[in-house]
């Protein structure tokens, strides 16, 4: 190895101070020089070794905060995806209550119309108006108009339909039944003379 040519590019690249240069082109450097080069040195090294550290933890954190922010981002959009998915599905099922209640009106209208006319009304589809349109179901009855040619009409209300009403009135027999009986008799007679003969 040729430490004349190392020094002088290390003299070059401004590494070696002159008291060095003295030390490698022949005249001995004194103890004191010596030591203020060495320790020059070794500031210089600790100087780079602390630039590169700190570059190194800069260039480290900044990928964590990246990486982090990408994290946060995500997690929003994952939060937003749900939000909008929960509403989507109260949507949907507000449409669908909505267009089962506009189908029952529909129902209950045709049927009241029926009433009205003077025609023949099946007594399941009279349950029916009575239950879901009670105002309703006293105005067709109020308003009936007396027809002597009455046509006998098929029923509105599906078998499904029966069966929603039957739960519905199971659950209302057991609140009319904690009623005094003296109602439910009362009601049950005002239905009855209500209805038409088939």
């Amino acid at each position: 190895m040729d430490i004349g040519r190392t020094t002088m590019a290390m003299s070059a690249q401004g590494l070696l101070s002159p008291v060095s240069r003295d030390y490698t082109y022949g005249s001995a450097p004194s103890q004191k020089k010596m030591n203020a080069f060495l320790s020059a040195l070794g500031q210089k090294a600790e100087e780079a070794e602390n630039e590169n550290a700190k570059t190194a933890e800069e260039a480290v954190r900044s990928d964590l905060e990246r990486k982090q922010q990408k994290l946060d981002d995500k997690q929003d959009m994952q939060q937003q995806l749900d939000m909008l998915q929960r509403e989507l599905e109260n949507s949907r099922k507000q449409a669908d209550a909505a267009a089962d209640e506009f189908e029952i009106f529909t129902k209950c209208m045709k049927i009241a119309a029926r009433i009205t006319r003077g025609d023949i009304v099946p007594m399941k589809d009279m349950k029916y108006l009575a239950e879901h349109e009670p105002d309703l179901y006293k105005q067709a009855i109020l308003m009936r108009m007396p027809n002597d040619h009455p046509k006998k009409h098929k029923s509105l209300v599906d078998d499904e339909d029966e069966r929603s009403d039957e739960t519905q009135s199971s659950e209302s027999a057991d609140s009319t039944s904690e009623s005094s009986p003296g109602e439910a008799a009362g009601a049950a007679e005002t239905a009855g003379a209500a209805a038409p003969e088939e």
